[in-house]
């Protein structure tokens, strides 16, 4: 039972790895989202500034539209930051729900079979018990 147990432990193992590599790849595409947001929300405030510019706005006004951006960039990071960290902390949950609930009922099959096995045997030595005593009752009478 035991090398059953741990061998699948090992199978738990392996779809736990495979389970991460996908939540890895999620985490890049969400990287290359939030990088890809970022470079947008540059360029439109690059945009915004020139614009500003051409159109006499103080450096003042440049300025506040600047920090502005720089505290909608700082929200963003942190939103972003934010799924990414819910999103690990959710995949290990699942992960270790999935492994107790999987172990669980390994375990149970494997005492099930454990069970069932004892049982057949125990029939088995009874039915040879059986033979020897009618024999032995053939062979006396």
């Amino acid at each position: 039972m035991d090398e059953k147990l741990a061998a699948f432990e090992i199978q738990l193992q392996e779809e736990e790895e495979n389970e991460q590599k996908k939540n890895e790849k999620a985490i890049l595409a969400l990287n290359a989202r939030k990088e890809a947001l970022l470079k947008e929300k540059k360029a439109k405030v690059k945009q915004e500034i020139k614009k500003m510019s051409q159109q006499g706005a103080s450096k003042d006004e440049q300025e506040a539209l600047l920090k502005e951006h720089s505290k909608d960039l700082a929200k963003l990071m942190n939103k972003m930051d934010a799924d990414r960290m819910r999103m690990q902390s959710s995949l290990e949950e699942r992960l270790k729900k999935k492994r107790e609930e999987k172990r669980k009922a390994k375990v149970k099959e494997l005492s099930e079979n454990m069970e069932e096995n004892k049982k057949e045997f125990m029939e088995v030595q009874q039915a040879e018990q059986n033979r020897a005593q009618a024999e032995e009752v053939c062979f006396y009478s």
